[in-house]
């Protein structure tokens, strides 16, 4: 079922278009902000080193005529380059570059100590002769006369920190020059970003697609395959989820078709049987009725491990402190008598071990199940070691024979439900398939582990592990 609303991939995209916006627009105003901060600083140090070349043109004019008489009609009667490079040449030699650029029609004041403005030059047209900066002392370059300050030279941004028409344009050429620069950034990332969540967005569309294939029961689906990025590792867990599940699925049909199996054998044994009676083939005598109830028996415990198998499923027992020594020698007592039977000798082997968290009767269940296994399947077994050791962080629990073992390829299955390693062997002995699952799902389900191997020896060997009890572990 879709769902309706507003998608990730739209959501990304306004988050990408958002994030893509908003650096741009921060960049413009901070380049723009920052430009014009510099270029007022450059202007001021261009405007004050003007102000001092002009302050030693005007120390010489003063030195030549005595005062400063004529020097507003020197200032305001040409500004053309030629004629300001020709006066300047006469009045102090070969001027520099700097210099040069009096020529441009630049606002320059020249104030007395009196505070009165005495010349003029600039762009504006009404300059306020009669209001002089009040800080032309602090921001003026003086014009000496023997060590003494004649008069104060003032140059554009000394005046006034506003810029020229010229200067505005600049600004602004440069503005848009950014502008500009920013909006192309800004489409870059968008079609950068666009291809990337397109990347992002069409595997997890994917998955999408093959969850819900999987959650109406297809395990075929395809999923696509994983990357190295957390998409490919989901990507991975997806499809170990839908192998898990069609193990499951197919473990489940083959548990059903063995458990109707194994019904069927038992409940065609008592209807022969009883036919037979009823026909008056067999005679219905104690004999017979106790025929029949050796094959109930047989079919009650079949049901009742199904029974304890499917109770199981997902469960956690309450542990206890188990003195493992204890629960070994109790094993021992317990199956004594049905070893002695069978030729077998059980043996106990138990150091300095340190208490089990467990559940004492369960865990009695499951050695009793691995002892049950060896009477009726270790072919050749004379002997069974109930051994305890701590190994690192846990403690070992292990049954072993000294009889033939099993194949090699049939030790991954031996746990599993009513896996039989000789097909063709029923359950006449009285098994009924379940024992050794059951001991497993026992132990997963006090936290522990259970494995099997053929031990050095001969003989099938099954270890239980339990972490060690910590006083601070949850009961």
């Amino acid at each position: 079922m879709v769902r309706s609303g507003v998608t990730l991939a739209w959501k990304l995209s306004v988050l990408l278009a958002t994030v893509v916006l908003a650096g741009s627009g921060v960049t413009l105003l901070a380049v723009t902000h920052i430009t014009r901060h510099q270029f007022l600083s450059y202007v001021q140090e261009s405007d004050r080193a003007r102000a001092r070349e002009l302050a030693l043109l005007l120390e010489s004019y003063h030195e030549e005529r005595g005062s400063f008489e004529g020097v507003r009609e020197l200032l305001n009667r040409d500004h053309s380059r030629d004629a300001m490079t020709r006066r300047m040449r006469g009045m102090h030699g070969t001027p520099s570059p700097m210099m040069l650029r009096m020529a441009a029609p630049e606002r320059v004041f020249l104030v007395d100590r009196q505070g009165r403005i005495i010349a003029d030059r600039g762009y504006a047209e009404n300059v306020p002769e009669e209001a002089p900066p009040h800080h032309y002392r602090e921001q003026g370059v003086p014009v000496e006369g023997k060590g003494t300050p004649l008069a104060w030279v003032l140059v554009g941004s000394m005046i006034d920190q506003s810029f020229s028409p010229q200067q505005e344009r600049f600004l602004g050429a440069l503005r848009r020059a950014v502008l500009l620069s920013a909006l192309l950034v800004a489409a870059v990332a968008m079609i950068a970003g666009t291809a990337f969540l397109s990347g992002v967005v069409r595997p997890l569309r994917t998955l999408t697609t093959g969850a819900r294939a999987i959650a109406k029961g297809d395990l075929t689906v395809e999923l696509p395959s994983g990357g190295g990025d957390e998409i490919g590792e989901l990507a991975d867990s997806f499809r170990g989820m839908r192998d898990s599940l069609a193990a499951a699925n197919a473990q489940r049909d083959r548990m059903f078709r063995d458990i109707a199996h194994e019904l069927r054998t038992p409940v065609t044994l008592l209807r022969g049987e009883i036919e037979a009676m009823l026909d008056g083939v067999y005679e219905m005598n104690a004999e017979s009725l106790r025929s029949l109830q050796e094959e109930i028996g047989v079919l009650d415990r079949l049901i009742s491990d199904v029974r304890l198998v499917a109770s199981l499923e997902g469960r956690r027992f309450a542990r206890d402190s188990v003195e493992v020594e204890a629960l070994l020698q109790r094993t021992r007592t317990v199956f004594s008598g049905e070893a002695r039977s069978r030729g077998m000798e059980i043996r106990v082997r138990a150091g300095e071990i340190p208490a089990l968290k467990a559940d004492r009767g369960r865990l009695l269940q499951v050695l009793s199940n691995l002892l049950i296994n060896v009477f009726q399947h270790g072919a050749g077994a004379t002997r069974v070691d109930l051994a305890a050791e701590l190994q690192g962080e846990e403690i070992l629990l292990s049954v072993s024979d000294n009889g033939t073992g099993v194949p090699e390829e049939h030790l991954p299955h031996i746990f599993e439900r009513l896996y039989r390693v000789n097909q063709a062997r029923t359950r006449a002995a009285g098994g009924s398939g379940l024992g050794l699952a059951i001991a497993r799902d026992l132990v997963e389900a006090q936290g522990g582990t259970i494995t099997a191997e053929n031990a050095p020896d001969g003989g099938l060997r099954v270890t239980l592990s339990f972490p060690i009890a910590r006083s601070a572990d949850p009961p």
